[in-house]
C-alpha cells in the first residue's frame, strides 16, 4: 500500500491562500474536505432510538470530523495553534 506524503508550510498569519491550498489538498486526500464546508451538529437521538447505522454513521462522522481539526491545528505555528485548540467546529477554524 502506497501512502501520498504531502508538506504542508505552517502558517505563521501571511501566505494563508497557498496554505489553505496546501490544507485542503491535505484533507481532500485523507477524504476529510467535505465535513469543512458544513457543520450539521450531528447530535445522536437519545440513545434508546438510536438504531446501529445510525450510531455507526454518528462515529463516522465524529471520527472525520476530529481527523479535519487536527489536521488544520497541526498546520498552525504554535502561537497560532494555541489560540484556536479550544475551536471544535472544524468550519469555523
Amino acid at each position: 500500500m502506497s501512502s501520498t506524503m504531502i508538506t504542508i508550510t505552517m502558517f505563521n498569519g501571511t501566505m494563508y491562500t497557498q496554505w489553505a491550498a496546501e490544507i485542503s489538498l491535505n484533507l481532500q486526500l485523507k477524504q476529510v474536505y467535505p465535513i469543512t464546508q458544513g457543520y450539521d451538529n450531528k447530535v445522536p437521538k437519545s440513545v434508546a432510538q438510536v438504531t446501529t447505522t445510525e450510531m455507526a454513521a454518528f462515529k463516522d462522522w465524529v471520527n472525520c470530523h476530529g481527523v479535519a481539526c487536527s489536521t488544520i491545528q497541526l498546520g498552525l505555528e504554535l502561537r497560532i495553534q494555541a489560540e484556536y485548540m479550544v475551536v471544535e467546529n472544524v468550519k469555523i477554524l
